[in-house]
């Protein structure tokens, strides 16, 4: 009966072993971790204290999370804090951690202002401005940092609204989701020993994720796409504006309640090419909404979307689509000046510096 075992587990594991190298020659995948893991309110944020490969072709990368969900080392006491919030194109997606504009703009902050600064990289993939606001509000006060910076794109309010963590009532109030009561599947596979290894090691693994995955999200889409309505309000305004202008209006009230202060750069990346999208709706009265209270706002659509429409390939990375180590130096090099004087500005011995307005 002992020997009948040992057969039967040695001829799966040859069959295991063969259909790896089967898959690796015929079907290479690209073998990457996973580094997202899901907050208590329900929303996906980075793991905690996780090392994380990511490779796309010839392209690979490691991802190294601290104790606060961040793309960064772990708060150096000695330095000032400034947390940064924004989705997969702040993280550094396939970039070298140095390589992000985060980090870049960190660099370019310590040559110019005698004091050490710190970017806390919060951003995440697949986050909108609601998930941002969600982890101002969970993590914020542990954090406590100086200021906050937040990186706009193109997603972030489509993202909002499927996220359903803040809804809108008809009088155009701001209204929180309740507590997520459980974790998806996702979650607890995610947990399973030896998992991330599978993902990082074994093209097979892969191949039998990939194919799960698809299924699931071609069901997943098929029963949600006649629900993706953006809903009416009585307040003035359009549904695309609407839910963008309260987000930003709290995580303006969570600043000033501490008095820090909030600070939004616009990518500039692609929202030329979506006119229709969301958050190139409320791009467009970004500027006054963010001068009438008071938080500083830049927006890169011209150095950056100029630049993308004459050199746009040479700025992205291959079959992906998100900037590669030029396209990031280029939104850090457009928006390095503006953010050395705005935290130049910070006044730390004294606490009557002007709030934003609310």
């Amino acid at each position: 009966m002992n020997i009948r075992l040992i057969l039967i587990t040695c001829s799966l594991a040859l069959s295991l072993l063969l259909a790896e190298f089967i898959v690796s020659i015929v079907s290479p995948q690209n073998l990457s971790g996973t580094w997202l893991t899901t907050s208590k309110r329900g929303y996906s944020l980075n793991r905690a204290n996780w090392e994380a490969r990511h490779q796309l072709g010839e392209r690979t990368v490691s991802y190294s999370l601290n104790s606060l969900h961040q793309r960064s080392p772990e708060p150096q006491p000695e330095a000032r804090q400034i947390l940064v919030l924004g989705d997969s194109f702040t993280f550094g997606w396939l970039l070298r951690r140095q390589d992000s504009y985060v980090a870049l703009l960190e660099e370019a902050l310590n040559k110019e202002i005698p004091l050490r600064y710190q970017l806390l990289n919060a951003a995440t993939g697949g986050w909108g401005t609601a998930q941002q606001l969600a982890y101002l509000e969970e993590f914020g006060d542990e954090i406590s940092p100086k200021g906050v910076l937040v990186f706009f794109n193109v997603d972030d309010i489509a993202r909002s609204y499927s996220s359903k963590l803040y809804s809108l009532s008809e009088q155009g109030a701001l209204e929180r989701a309740a507590p997520s009561k459980g974790k998806g599947l996702k979650h607890y596979i995610q947990q399973i020993p030896f998992y991330s290894f599978l993902l990082e090691h074994s093209h097979l693994f892969q191949l039998i994720r990939r194919a799960y995955v698809f299924r699931h999200h071609s069901t997943a889409h098929t029963k949600s796409s006649k629900g993706n309505v953006l809903p009416q309000t009585k307040t003035s305004g359009t549904p695309n504006t609407l839910l963008a202008e309260a987000l930003f209006r709290e995580m303006t009230h969570w600043c000033a309640s501490r008095n820090i202060p909030l600070w939004v750069i616009a990518t500039g990346w692609g929202f030329r090419e979506t006119p229709n999208n969301p958050s190139t709706h409320f791009l467009h009265k970004a500027q006054a909404f963010f001068r009438e209270r008071n938080v500083a706002f830049l927006d890169l659509e011209s150095a950056v979307g100029d630049t993308l429409e004459s050199k746009g390939p040479a700025l992205y990375i291959p079959a992906d689509g998100h900037p590669n180590e030029k396209g990031a130096a280029l939104i850090a090099q457009a928006s390095s000046q503006w953010l050395i004087e705005q935290v130049g500005k910070i006044d730390y011995d004294s606490r009557s510096a002007a709030l934003p307005n609310i």
